[in-house]
């Protein structure tokens, strides 16, 4: 019998085409994913995504950058002129991300890149020049009208000169001998000056002629800058004798008994030689201010390598950056690949100080007053970095020394128009010092400076102010700088400093503040996740009875307890104060917690103050530190080095300083941290919830994509 049900064989060929099929879909699926790679890849080079989870956002443009690009509210335009092809491959890509960063912070600047090195390097560099001289035409010609009169006027001179020194001799000859000894020396000695002033202003001349004939480099711009310092030089130092002999001649026919042949000599030339005296002296002062930018721009452009930030096109702002500010091969050169972050820093500040020297020209002029019994801020080597950093960003630094000077520094030759706004550093002097000959004693020069400060507080003035301890409390008497400040609505503590000790009873007199909780103020948000250094810091309050249209708001508080160090407001530390820091250790029973102490933490140590009132122009703006030296280079320039980095140890206490200025000129567009903050990349603090999901993402998150991807094959597989 036969069966039916027997089932047929399976054809080869069904096994065959499932494993094709099979293929088929693994190589389809590969291609997808190469091609979506490629898609990917090519979407990022366009876009070019950047997450930055750093607190400092190491990998942006600064905030105060993005702050000065934000101002641009007319054309702009940022030139680099570069040797692009032989420099640093690393320092040739991180400043064109700068200038393209630049490019795209906003609409309002334009960048361009010329490479000096390749063949239309000096075709663009000339174009460039050529369009520079054409925006200030009008002050070229101006300063060369002023240059070739100056030539003139050097050419008249030795005619004059020579008929003068003849007068003189001439003056000398009607002397006697033995009478007016001393005279006729003095005559002979006049007459040789003069002389040599001649043949020297006849050079000076020639001189003058021969640099206006020439060009600077392959511009079509004479060296004016050489020029105006030729002419001015021969100027100012004729000028200068000229006012000896002019007040020697004045004294000498003042005399009775002076022969009248001699005086009748004299008498034709006096008065000339005082007009040519004053007539010299302005010239050569003119000769002196900066002329046109175009030519400084040439000269850069001459050594090869700047950068150039051009104002609107109807206007003569222009800024340049020196090449030696730039990421040059040479710079870099013996530098590691860490510490080359820092200058990426540098240069994107020295971009941003010149767009912003050009959108707003206006900088604020900084005096820096004190008591102490003379000037010495431009001696002292602690002020260096300081007046440097402002210097950079074309801040003038002025000094008052109250106690010598009884009226502030004249700001006229800088700021002709009153266009800038004057802002006043308080430094407070050391009540404890004694007097001494010569030098008053501490607690009367602190009543000199508070008294400045009560009347800059009266006219409206704004004013950073730093305080120091005072002894005065202790012995039953009011800080007088602290009573200044009683009528602005803030109380300050000056009589009990805050110091902190560790388990093993070391005492630290400098302390790491923070950034008052809650506080909403551009100060803060400048100065947020930045460390910051207060030395003998001291409590300040807002008071009950602050004045009307007041607002006081607190920067900066220093906690409790940090680090197992405990903190405290010290009455008696007068001894400690007057002990080195060396030999502090060694001192027997040194201050501790007690019943005594002051103020319980934590402690406010830096306020802000706003108050409106209708007699000033515009709102009245004072900061107050509870510390004195806290933006000194001793303090504020600390560096560590980290990861072959020398980074700032408190980058807080240099950018609170520099936006402390901004902000009391009414610069609050310009309130943000600088590229110069960021030496380090730091990571910001997480939330615990925050950190709960991270953990748990890790923990569960690469299995469970295995799994979705194995089930999302099984389901392509069947």
């Amino acid at each position: 019998m036969t069966d039916t049900n027997t089932t047929s064989p399976t054809p080869k060929h069904s096994f065959s085409s499932r494993r094709l099929r099979y293929r088929a879909a693994h190589l389809a699926l590969a291609l997808a994913a190469t091609a979506l790679a490629i898609l990917a890849t090519r979407a990022a080079d366009r876009v070019a995504p950047r997450i930055d989870a750093t607190l400092t956002a190491e990998s942006k443009l600064s905030p105060r950058t993005a702050a000065v690009l934000d101002t641009l509210a007319a054309p702009h335009e940022l030139v680099l002129a570069a040797d692009l092809t032989t420099a640093d491959r690393w320092a040739r890509e991180q400043i064109i991300d700068i200038v393209e960063r630049f490019d795209a912070g906003s609409a309002e600047l334009t960048t361009s890149i010329i490479d000096t090195a390749s063949p239309a390097g000096p075709a663009a560099l000339d174009a460039l020049l050529t369009r520079l001289a054409s925006r200030e035409a009008v002050s070229i010609a101006q300063r060369q009208g002023e240059l070739e009169a100056s030539a003139a006027q050097l050419e008249s001179l030795p005619a004059s000169l020579t008929s003068w020194s003849d007068t003189l001799i001439a003056a000398r000859d009607q002397l006697d001998a033995q009478t007016y000894d001393a005279s006729r020396r003095a005559f002979d000695a006049w007459a040789a000056a003069v002389r040599l002033h001649a043949e020297q202003t006849a050079t000076a001349a020639t001189t003058t002629r021969t640099l206006l004939s020439q060009r600077i480099g392959a511009s079509n711009l004479p060296p004016m800058d050489l020029a105006a310092t030729a002419a001015s030089s021969a100027m100012r130092a004729l000028a200068r004798d000229l006012a000896v002999l002019s007040r020697e001649l004045d004294a000498f026919l003042a005399e009775p008994r002076v022969p009248a042949a001699a005086r009748d000599a004299l008498m034709p030339i006096a008065a000339p030689i005082a007009s040519t005296r004053d007539t010299l002296a302005r010239r050569a002062d003119e000769l002196s201010q900066t002329g046109p930018r175009a030519i400084r721009l040439a000269r850069a452009v001459e050594a090869g390598q700047a950068a150039f930030v051009l104002g609107p096109p109807e206007g003569d702002r222009v800024a340049a950056v020196p090449a030696e500010d730039l990421l040059s091969a040479s710079a870099l050169a013996s530098l590691l690949d860490a510490q080359r972050a820092d200058l990426r820093h540098r240069v994107e500040d020295r971009l941003a100080t010149a767009v912003a020297a050009v959108a707003s020209p206006n900088q604020p002029i900084v005096i820096l007053t004190h008591a102490e019994a003379r000037p010495f801020v431009f001696e002292a080597p602690v002020f260096d970095a300081l007046r440097a950093r402002l210097a950079l960003r074309g801040i003038e630094l002025l000094e008052w020394a109250v106690v010598t000077e009884p009226t502030p520094p004249s700001t006229v030759e800088l700021d002709p128009a009153a266009e800038r706004r004057v802002v006043y550093a308080i430094l407070s002097p050391d009540a404890s010092v004694r007097g001494a000959q010569g030098v008053s004693p501490g607690a009367q020069r602190a009543a000199t400076l508070a008294q400045t400060v009560t009347d800059l507080a009266r006219a409206g003035q704004p004013m950073l102010i730093g305080l120091n301890p005072s002894v005065l409390p202790s012995f039953g008497s009011a800080d007088p700088l602290a009573a200044a400040l009683a009528p602005l609505g803030i109380t300050a503590d000056t009589g009990t400093p805050i110091l902190a000790t560790d388990p093993a009873e070391q005492i630290a007199t400098d302390l790491p503040a923070l950034v008052a909780t809650d506080a909403d103020h551009p100060l803060t948000n400048a100065v947020t996740g930045l460390p910051t250094l207060l030395p003998w810091a001291v409590l300040l309050s807002p008071s009950e009875d602050r004045p009307a249209r007041t607002t006081i708001t607190p920067l900066l508080t220093i906690p409790t307890e940090r680090e197992g160090q405990t903190l405290w407001a010290e009455s008696q530390w007068i001894r400690l104060w007057a002990t080195p820091r060396e030999q502090r250790p060694l001192i027997p029973d040194p201050p501790a917690p007690d019943d005594r102490d002051g103020t319980p933490g934590p402690w406010t140590v830096a306020l802000a103050l706003e108050r409106t009132d209708t007699t000033f122009q515009g709102p009245h703006r004072v900061v107050v530190v509870g510390a004195n030296t806290w933006y000194v280079d001793a303090v504020a320039e600390q560096r560590d080095l980290v990861d072959g980095r020398s980074i700032t140890r408190f980058p807080g206490n240099i950018e609170l300083f520099d936006n402390a200025i901004e902000w009391l000129a009414q610069r609050d567009e310009l309130v943000a941290a600088g590229a110069g903050a960021r030496t380090i990349a730091l990571i910001g603090p997480i939330a615990p919830d925050q950190l709960a999901t991270l953990r748990w993402a890790l923990v569960l998150g690469l299995p469970g994509s295995i799994l979705l991807l194995g089930a999302l094959w099984r389901l392509v597989a069947r």
